[in-house]
C-alpha cells in the first residue's frame, strides 16, 4: 500500500518580482515617445492615469513606432457580451479601438499594458486594460501580438485619430524582473 509523502515539497517562498520605474511624467500633445528604453528588463508595464483628450477617441500605443500591419488582438468589453478580434490593426489600442473611447473631460481613467519579453528577437505577448472612472461597467481588456522581431526599445503614445491632442494625464513606464 503507497503512503502519501510531502518530504519532497518545496516549500520556499517564491521571489517577488522587482519593478523599476524607468520613466514618468505627463502626456501632452499629439504624441509622446518614451524613447531609450533600458533591454536591462525582462518585461515593461505602462500606466496610464486620468487621461483627458481634446476629443473623445481611442488611445494607443506603437512600439519603435512601429506603423505597420503587424498587430493582431482579441479583447472583451466589461459590462457586455462582447468579444471581438482583428489581424491588421496598425496600433495597439489601449482601450481595444471600441468603446469606451477616452474621454475629453476630467476623469479617473486608468490603462494598463503589460508587454512580455519586450527585448526577445521574436514576437511579442501584450496585455492591456482599459478602466473608465465613470462607471465600474465600462472599460475593456485585450491580449495582442506584436509581430515584429525587433527589441522594443521605444514607445510612442497616441491616439487612433492623429489629430486628437492629450490635454491631461500621467504615464509611468517600469522594467520588471
Amino acid at each position: 500500500m503507497a503512503v502519501n509523502s510531502f518530504a519532497n515539497i518545496d516549500y520556499t517562498v517564491p521571489a517577488v518580482t522587482a519593478m523599476t520605474q524607468l520613466a514618468t511624467g505627463t502626456v501632452s500633445g499629439t504624441s509622446t515617445t518614451l524613447g531609450s528604453i533600458s533591454q536591462s528588463y525582462k518585461h515593461l508595464y505602462l500606466v496610464l492615469q486620468s487621461v483627458q483628450l481634446s476629443s473623445a477617441t481611442d488611445l494607443a500605443v506603437r512600439p519603435n513606432n512601429d506603423t505597420s500591419a503587424n498587430y493582431a488582438n482579441v479583447y472583451m468589453q466589461v459590462g457586455s457580451s462582447t468579444v471581438a478580434a482583428r489581424t491588421t490593426d496598425t496600433l495597439i489600442y489601449l482601450n481595444s479601438g471600441g468603446t469606451p473611447a477616452a474621454p475629453a473631460t476630467a476623469n479617473n481613467d486608468t490603462a494598463t499594458l503589460y508587454i512580455q519579453n519586450y527585448t526577445a528577437g521574436k514576437a511579442k505577448n501584450i496585455q492591456v486594460s482599459y478602466l473608465s472612472g465613470t462607471t465600474k461597467a465600462s472599460g475593456t481588456y485585450g491580449f495582442y501580438n506584436h509581430i515584429n522581431n525587433a527589441a522594443i526599445t521605444s514607445l510612442v503614445l497616441c491616439t487612433n485619430s492623429g489629430s486628437a491632442t492629450w490635454s491631461v494625464g500621467t504615464y509611468t513606464l517600469y522594467g520588471v524582473n
